[in-house]
């Protein structure tokens, strides 16, 4: 923003936009290794960064310590570690972020529940999905429409 207008220059607004969405890659790529909080709970990983020598975090997750934590750690941990990391894994909440904009950029703010299910099957993996989503979305492929394909079938509606 501008001290003397208050108001955000075109480039302000396309350097913050930028930096939130490196903001969102970098994020996900930094939790990506440990994101089954049902395997890596706050302990476990404390334990693995206690066992690297990383606490406190200040970079990316160390790799494995041992092999046990190397087959805990989800496939993609590979990518996902400190000095391996050269762009971003896939990961359904950038696809999702990367599909709001194409709603908004094909239908503006007025996009219906309908054309998000449509551009799901269109163009969202259905195995890039996982709980509540891909519940809603076996719910599209059989047929169901927005809002039923979000409860029907669903335990993770809530």
């Amino acid at each position: 923003m501008t001290a003397t207008t208050g108001t955000t220059t075109a480039t302000g607004l396309a350097d913050r936009i930028l930096g939130g969405w490196l903001g969102r890659i970098a994020g996900n790529m930094l939790g990506k290794p440990v994101e089954q909080g049902e395997v890596w709970t706050r302990d476990r990983i404390d334990r693995y960064l206690r066992a690297t020598d990383a606490l406190p975090l200040t970079d990316y997750l160390p790799g494995p310590p041992t092999e046990d934590e190397e087959r805990a750690l989800r496939p993609e941990w590979r990518y996902c570690v400190r000095g391996r990391v050269h762009g971003s894994c896939r990961d359904d909440d950038v696809d999702y972020a990367i599909l709001g904009l194409h709603l908004l950029e094909t239908h503006g703010f007025g996009f219906t529940t309908e054309q998000v299910g449509d551009l799901w099957l269109l163009r969202l993996p259905y195995l890039q999905t996982f709980t509540a989503e891909r519940a809603a979305y076996r719910n599209l492929a059989n047929g169901l429409r927005p809002p039923l394909t979000a409860t029907y079938d669903n335990p993770y509606q809530e």
